[in-house]
């Protein structure tokens, strides 16, 4: 029997694009026979660059000791780096300053932008709130629920600032009416203990009502002080007129 004479083969060179005969895929097969899984979706390219940054800002707020200082406190990375940025100007580096100069001039600009925004935001609001109170007070409807009050919103246009002073929201507005009610209470104890005060003829009587009129008067002080940032009006011309009252008959309460 005549043997079959074989092909001759030629040499495969395995290479770039020419992975080995027996890893290729099958002629007709799927590489991937299960196909996409049910419900996949495509991933959203910014989630790696949202990831980066939030990594990034975690990375520049951790702390890092100075290794030529260990005894010194910890420091955030990026306030490291500036540090090592503005002694590389210090020293005459002109990139390192041209950074430093930039940085500087580009936070100012993007704040005074900032500022003007809010500004011209809050004179539209006083504008528009105004307008309101007023129609509502011709109609007789009540007004304390527009926050802020438009009289409590102060711009500065020379620094480009605005300051509120009085309740933002009905938290603050709560906090706002409680204030005004232990302030009228407080009145009320000093002009009462003041009366008792001029008609007491008992000398240690007199002295524990005059102790009680120093304690409400320094709860007002205390109010004002802590509640500085509104304008809160304190009742302090009728307390002079009751100290004054006091003085007349009881000078010797006003020694040192």
């Amino acid at each position: 029997m005549d043997k079959k004479k074989l092909k001759q083969v030629a040499p495969y060179d395995v290479g770039y694009g020419k992975p080995p005969e027996e890893t290729q895929f099958t002629k007709g097969q799927s590489g991937n026979p299960k196909g996409r899984p049910k419900g996949a979706k495509n991933k959203n390219p910014l989630d790696k660059s949202w990831q980066f940054s939030k990594l990034f800002t975690e990375s520049m707020q951790e702390l890092v000791v100075d290794n030529d200082n260990p005894n010194t406190p910890a420091k955030p990375s990026a306030l490291k780096q500036l540090e090592i940025l503005k002694e590389l100007a210090h020293q005459g580096n002109l990139k390192a300053l041209n950074i430093l100069t930039k940085t500087s001039y580009q936070i100012e600009k993007d704040e005074r932008e900032r500022s003007e925004r809010i500004v011209e935001k809050m004179h539209d609001y006083k504008v528009i709130t105004t307008a309101i109170i007023r129609d509502r007070q011709n109609k007789g409807v009540p007004i304390d629920d527009i926050l802020p009050h438009p009289d409590h919103v102060q711009i500065d246009l020379r620094t480009v600032e605005v300051h509120l002073s009085g309740p933002s929201n009905k938290k603050e507005k709560e906090l706002w009416d409680i204030i005004h009610a232990a302030i009228k209470q407080l009145l009320e104890q000093i002009t009462s203990n003041t009366k008792l005060l001029l008609n007491s003829e008992n000398k240690n009587e007199s002295k524990k009502i005059w102790e009680k009129i120093l304690i409400d008067i320094d709860h007002m002080n205390k109010a004002k002080d802590y509640f500085k940032a509104w304008d809160i009006v304190y009742p302090w011309q009728e307390i002079k007129k009751c100290l004054a009252s006091i003085r007349l008959k009881y000078p010797d309460f006003f020694k040192k």
